[in-house]
């Protein structure tokens, strides 16, 4: 019935149902990037993906609506389902999904708009006048549906609102509900095939915009003027931005981006920045460049940061914490007279951008075979400014290796 083989399905499956029967959970309830990871189905595009439309993970800010996926563990007696407004109940059935079990909800609720019938015979209402309950009604719907009205469900502790708990509860009075938060982090720490595989493909792409980006860039242009350019080239690879950071301005803090219009200067060195997004993953992707030969300082400090990094990957293996790699590159930078601006040296990227594990001060999860990793070096010199080196690598039993076979060089343009 399930094809535990399709694209979208990106978990590994048998280890979350082992993960249930350790924890005696009868069935799993996730919403927005969980719901995603579990289902395939992702709500940050319309139907396609190169819709420029990353809103929060929501098209609909403002009204009830949101999206949960229910996985049972015994999926041969009962059947996982998703829950999707009513309106796009064709598109999620076009998506080629492994859940076939499509639960509808009104964000009309209770039909308070009803068109009239003569109306709705010259153009579509696209809210069934028959469904009147909420999602949080059609995800208790659907549990008793697979008899599950007294079972032990897990939820995400961290993440469920305290008010969708309380209607959860009142709707479902004999069910007894489970945080399993840390089951999806470390499941999302440890990537699939399918996954690596559209990280992959998602780092080629942002790798490709500074390839063309960078030869372009001359005195006189403005950050502004960087931004569309970048922006397009994504655009064209059939992929969206989620961010860009250019900054020329020589601020201390990295945050601070450079004016639109503040025109670049021969010998600046700039800080670039970029998440590019497809299929549900996307890229963490910082590089530093030099508009001409840059100053002695400059070389100076980024041969450092760049120092940071390279111990960092030389000692990078699994089984070692989070924490002991932050302060096996934290030690470097202070050796050299400088620290990390951050209490951050990395962090897992996938369907988030920051996953489990962190490279930091007081992360003590273990590194493991299957991580997607950034390692990410961000110093602050006073009375310079800000030097950011990032991307992400897959680790393996050799260690890290990078998605990108972009130079970690400083960059002369």
């Amino acid at each position: 019935m399930y094809d535990l083989k399709n694209k979208n399905l990106l978990f590994d499956i048998k280890r979350l149902l082992e993960e249930m029967e350790i924890k005696k959970i009868d069935a799993v309830l996730a919403s927005n990037e969980n719901s995603a990871y579990l289902s395939g189905y992702f709500t940050n595009t319309w139907s396609w993906e190169i819709a420029y439309l990353q809103i929060l993970n929501r098209e609909h800010e403002g009204t009830n609506y949101t999206v949960f996926t229910v996985v049972p563990k015994d999926l041969v007696n009962k059947e996982p389902f998703i829950v999707e407004s009513y309106h796009k109940r064709e598109y999620v059935k076009s998506c080629d999904l492994w859940i076939k079990n499509i639960k509808c909800y009104s964000t009309n609720r209770k039909n308070v708009y009803n068109p009239p019938e003569k109306i709705r015979k010259n153009c579509l209402f696209q809210e069934s006048i028959d469904i009147k309950n909420s999602p949080i009604e059609a995800v208790a719907e659907g549990l008793k549906e697979q008899g599950l009205e007294k079972g032990r469900i897990g939820i995400e502790g961290d993440k469920l609102p305290s008010r969708f708990l309380s209607e959860f509860k009142s709707l479902l009075p004999m069910v007894e509900f489970i945080d399993v938060s840390e089951i999806y982090n470390n499941m999302r720490a440890i990537k699939t095939e399918e996954e690596i595989k559209r990280m992959r493909e998602v780092y080629r792409v942002a790798e490709k915009s500074y390839n063309i980006l960078f030869p372009t860039i001359k005195p006189g242009m403005t950050p502004y003027e960087i931004f569309i350019k970048q922006m397009n080239i994504i655009l064209e690879n059939q992929c969206t931005m989620n961010f860009q950071h250019c900054n020329f301005s020589g601020a201390n803090d990295f945050a601070v981006a450079a004016e639109a219009d503040r025109k670049i200067k021969n010998n600046d060195y700039g800080v670039f920045d970029v998440g590019v997004w497809k299929n549900g993953y996307q890229t963490d992707f910082a590089r530093v460049a030099s508009i001409g030969e840059p100053e002695d300082k400059i070389k100076k400090i980024y041969d450092i940061v760049l120092g940071a990094r390279r111990k960092i990957i030389k000692n990078l293996e699994p089984g070692l914490k989070g924490r002991e790699l932050f302060f096996i590159g934290a030690k470097y930078l202070e050796d050299k007279g400088y620290c990390p601006a951050i209490n951050c040296m990395g962090h897992g990227l996938g369907i988030g951008m920051h996953e489990f594990p962190f490279i930091s001060a007081n992360d003590e999860t273990e590194i493991k075979i299957g991580n997607t990793i950034v390692i990410e070096i961000y110093v602050e010199a006073k009375g310079v400014g800000p030097f950011l080196l990032e991307d992400a690598g897959l680790v393996s039993e050799k260690g890290w290796e990078s998605l990108t076979t972009l130079t970690d060089e400083l960059i002369i343009l």
